[in-house]
This record gives structure tokens, sequence and C-alpha cells, in this order.
């Protein structure tokens, strides 16, 4: 059977905070609140006919979440005048959410799982300055393993169990640079590598079974690629409170073929930008922007997989295709203290 025209979109708010404290004219603190990974599905069970013949019953996501918040302290020295090294350490809480519906002949309901759990990296990160006008920086962040802890409950039934999982995040490399052209314009440039292949399997013990006293395993095949991301940007200089700024991007999905699912049914993606400056005061800098995410059809084809061993009673596949389109808004204020 199936289902059209399932909508599990949704508005999310993404934090962003940076300090930045001068301990001298060569070495400087910083610390950083951010959220590198803010991923969401929310397809509502009444929505659903998607059956799964051997359990008679009806076994569909609801809602996916993963959530990461990145806590970065970092110190950075400047060596000569032209090259600087800065290193940092990545506190990660992360939380995951993975639902399912299980309405259906035998039982109805919503079998949730909720897991939480920290993880540790590292940054490195050198900028040279081969002019006034040119600059270039690179930049290593670690991968990052959380092992998350939490429950499964089916609420219908009155269950609960303890549930465990560790969850491989992928480290990237940035390479960046950027060049004033004259008093109005500079042009900037970025390349990132994101090692997503450390990705190959979604594990979760201790899931609740529906229809017996036990506890599962979920084991799902995600066989995640490494990929690239490219962007291009320049900025318009105004006046001396007026900027404004334009870019455009290239980000490929980690997801393939056959192994890609409706709980983050990932596919390649274009990026458009546009962006407004402006400095009120001498101490203070506002900045506003808005990005949209152009994304195609996204095939989901569980034929197309190499391995149809995923385990877990509560894993089916479903055919079909997915669209997605993203819009962000972004409002940034800067005081500087002397």
């Amino acid at each position: 059977s199936s289902a059209k025209d399932l909508q599990g979109g949704g508005f999310n708010l993404v934090p962003n905070f940076h300090l930045v404290a001068p301990v001298n004219d060569s070495i400087a603190f910083a610390f950083g609140v951010t959220v590198p990974f803010g991923l969401k599905t929310d397809f509502k069970s009444s929505d659903w006919n998607v059956i799964v013949p051997a359990f008679k019953t009806l076994a569909a996501p609801t809602v996916t979440q993963i959530m990461g918040i990145n806590f970065n302290p970092s110190l950075s020295y400047k060596i000569f005048p032209n090259f600087a090294l800065a290193v940092g350490l990545d506190v990660l809480d992360a939380s995951a959410d993975y639902d399912v519906s299980t309405d259906g002949l035998d039982f109805t309901g919503t079998l949730n799982n909720h897991l939480t759990g920290w993880g540790v990296g590292y940054n490195v990160g050198l900028l040279y300055s081969l002019n006034d006008s040119t600059r270039v920086g690179l930049n290593y962040r670690s991968g990052i393993s959380v092992k998350a802890t939490g429950y499964s409950e089916m609420k219908s039934s009155n269950r609960i169990s303890a549930a465990k999982a560790t969850l491989d995040l992928p480290g990237s490399f940035l390479l960046s640079g950027s060049h004033r052209f004259d008093q109005h314009w500079d042009g900037l440039v970025s390349v990132q590598y994101t090692t997503w292949s450390v990705l190959k399997n979604l594990q979760i013990d201790g899931v609740v079974d529906p229809i017996s006293t036990t506890t599962k395993t979920i084991k799902s095949n995600l066989n995640y690629r490494n990929t690239w991301f490219f962007a291009l940007g320049t900025n318009y200089y105004l006046n001396k409170k007026w900027s404004f700024s334009l870019g455009a991007g290239y980000d490929q999905t980690p997801t393939q073929d056959g192994y890609r699912d409706l709980r983050l049914p990932g596919s390649n993606r274009y990026v458009a930008a546009i962006g407004a400056h402006w400095n009120p005061y001498s101490f203070m800098k506002v900045d506003a922007a808005y990005q949209h995410i152009f994304t195609g059809k996204a095939k989901i084809d569980s034929s197309k997989r190499k391995d149809i061993s995923t385990s877990g009673d509560f894993i089916s596949y479903a055919d079909g295709t997915a669209k997605m389109d993203v819009n962000l808004i972004g409002l940034a204020v800067n005081f500087t203290f002397d």
C-alpha cells in the first residue's frame, strides 16, 4: 500500500554564540556555542498507510531528530605578524529521537526512543596572510563518538526499558580564502571535506518490542559516504556603516541510493544566500541573512541495497521520492568592549 503527500517538515531555532577575549597582542581566548548537527523530520502517524505484512502492523517513522550543541573553548596564538595558530576543544551535547508508529491490526500506539549523551573532540586551525589583501585558512575538526543512553517507551502498553546507542560523528577539513579587490569588493571561497563514512550503521539496543515482553536491537545500515562542500561569496562595502553579502554553494549528501530512507532523506543541495551588515555604532554591529537550500527529488529505492539484512522487527523499507526545501533566517548582534 502507499502514502502520498506526507509532510515531515517544521520550524526550529538554532542558537549561536561567540565570545573573543584578547589576552595580549599575540594571544586570544575564544568560546563558541554552535549547532553542528540539527536534523529533524516529523511525520504524523495518522498520515501513514505502510503495512509490514510479516507482523500485520503499520510500522512507520514519526519523529526523527538528531541534535548536537557544541561548546568550543579555544586559544589562538599569533606566531608571526602574518601567521596564527589556534587549537580548541569540542564538547558536544547530543540528543536523538527515533520514534515509530505501531498503529495496526494487533496493537496501536507509538514507540518512543529518546537518547542523550556527551562526546569530546578537538579542532586545529591555521591562518596565513599572504599580504594586506589576501588570507588563507585551514581547519581540521576531529570526529566525535557519542555514547548515548536513554529510554524506549510504549505508552499504550505501559512499558519502558533502558536504551543505549553509540553514534560516530564525522570529522572535517576546511580550506578557505579571502581577497580584497578594492575598497568596495572582496571575494571568499571555501572547500570542505567531511568524513561521513564513519557513520555506517545506526544501532539502538534495549528497544521495547511491542509484540512481546522482551527488548530488541534496531540496526540500520546507513552506508554513508564522505562528502564535499564548495562555496563562493562576495561582500560589497557601500560605506563605513553598510555592507552587503551574496553567496552560493554546493553540498553533497552523505546518503546513497538504496540506503536512503524517509527519516532523513538526503539529496545533493544547492545553496543561495544574501545578507546585510550594519554598523550603527563603533561598538555595535548587526548582521541579517537569508539562505535558501534547493534540493532535487531524493529517490528512495530499497531494491538497490547491496545488503537487505538490516535487523530489528520495526525496520521496514519504503520506496518512493522525497522533496525538501529549507529556508534559514539569521540575525546576529556583535558588541565590542574595551
